[in-house]
């Protein structure tokens, strides 16, 4: 499957490696606890005060100066970014000249386009907690920084990590709530462990699958799991799992690439 059911295909591989011969798993959710600290950082960053929230009416703006910015970097002028990872797009050339507008952003506004692009650290060790979106993900912001946070992650730490129904998603903090959120959640909802020597001994495959513009969960994140298989389980690793990125698709499906 593919979100949620990402996560749940690594589980299985992770969990019960003699389930399944072959397991797809789509842009998965497998870093939960972490998703949802970085979704609530960046309800802090744009509703911290009324300048800050951008409209989604700017969004096409944005994307436009992204793909104009970066579409071709892999030597194709097509409407996609082929590895945003190259994009260097700055939202700062869209800051705001005279009036506001829909195609520009003030100076609040791209403090907060940053914000969206940018990895959720600890603050006092500077370990990333999750990473951004990637430049080409700007039509869909309105999950993560709508006018409302996502209610996933707010639900998350008030029922879960802090069971309390006055919990204010303001008040958190990314490094002893994520501590804590970590240490309640105690890897039952999240799938990261990297050992899957058991599931592959027994010619198990995986196949992980990514779109780059995922407004939803970040690619980096897919990256980042699948980089910490082959680490762990060295070259021989590399016959029995695959990683796929897609240029242009958001989230499981859709968007302006597959």
């Amino acid at each position: 499957g593919c979100s949620t059911g990402g996560r749940q295909g690594l589980t299985e591989a992770q969990r019960y490696p003699s389930d399944y011969n072959a397991i797809i798993a789509g842009a998965p959710a497998n870093n939960r606890t972490h998703l949802y600290a970085w979704s609530v950082s960046i309800a802090q960053t744009l509703h911290k005060d009324e300048a800050s929230y951008i409209p989604p009416t700017k969004y096409a703006a944005i994307h436009k100066a992204v793909l104009d910015a970066c579409d071709a970097l892999d030597g194709l002028k097509d409407g996609l970014i082929g590895d945003p990872r190259r994009c260097r797009f700055d939202p700062k050339v869209l800051l705001c000249k005279g009036a506001d507008g829909p195609s520009c952003l003030t100076a609040p506004q791209v403090n907060s386009a940053q914000a969206i692009y940018t990895a959720a650290k600890n603050p006092h060790t500077a370990e990333e907690i999750y990473p951004g979106l990637e430049p080409g993900s700007e039509l869909g912001w309105g999950i993560h920084a709508g006018p409302q946070p996502l209610s996933y992650a707010t639900d998350g730490f008030r029922y879960v990590t802090f069971n309390n129904l006055d919990w204010d998603y303001r008040t958190m903090n990314l490094d002893s709530d994520v501590a804590l959120a970590d240490k309640v959640d105690n890897g039952l909802t999240s799938a990261m462990d990297p050992n899957l020597k058991e599931f592959f001994g027994h010619g198990g495959k995986l196949l992980l699958y990514h779109g780059w513009s995922d407004p939803n969960v970040s690619p980096l994140n897919t990256i980042n799991y699948y980089q910490s298989v082959l680490k762990t389980m060295g070259a021989a690793a590399e016959d029995s799992i695959r990683l796929y990125m897609l240029p242009g698709m958001v989230h499981c499906r859709g968007g302006e690439g597959p």
